[in-house]
C-alpha cells in the first residue's frame, strides 16, 4: 500500500489511486463502520471485514474508500477546520448523485446521507456512494 509520503507530486509516474489514511484525516472508524452497517439498505452486503483506504489526489474534500470485503463504498466528508457558509455542501452533492444515477448510469448511486456531527466529526458530512 502507498504511503503519502511515498509519492513525489512532480513526478510523471502514474500516482496511486488509493493510498494510507493522511495522518489527521482519519474519523472515529469504529463509529464510523457501525454507522454504515445499520444504515446501509439491505442490498448493501456489509457482512465482511471492514477496511478503509483514503483517495490521496483530491483538492479539498476528503474522499475514503471504504469496504466491507469485496464491497466497495466511497465516503466523502469536508475539510477539517472551518469553513465557508455554503462550502463543501454534503448535502448537496448527496441530493444531485442520489437522484443522478437514475438517468446517467456512469454516475455513482448514493446511498446514504449523514450530518449527525457525532458520526464523522461534523455536520453537513457524508454520504456512502457506489465506487466507479
Amino acid at each position: 500500500m502507498w504511503k503519502h509520503e511515498d509519492v513525489d507530486p512532480f513526478s510523471d509516474d502514474p500516482q496511486p489511486e488509493i493510498a494510507v489514511v493522511r495522518a489527521g484525516e482519519d474519523l472515529d472508524w469504529e463509529i464510523v463502520e457501525s454507522f454504515l452497517r445499520d444504515s446501509l439498505p439491505q442490498e448493501i452486503d456489509t457482512a465482511g471485514k471492514f477496511d478503509v483506504h483514503q483517495f490521496p489526489n483530491g483538492a479539498a474534500n476528503l474522499t475514503y474508500l471504504v469496504s466491507f470485503g469485496s464491497t466497495e463504498l466511497v465516503l466523502r466528508r469536508p475539510p477539517f477546520g472551518n469553513l465557508a457558509p455554503g462550502a463543501h455542501d454534503m448535502g448537496r452533492e448527496y441530493k444531485v448523485l442520489s437522484k443522478l444515477w437514475k438517468i446517467f448510469p456512469m454516475a455513482p448511486r448514493a446511498y446514504l446521507f449523514c450530518d449527525d456531527v457525532t458520526i464523522a466529526g461534523c455536520r453537513n458530512v457524508c454520504y456512502g456512494t457506489s465506487r466507479r
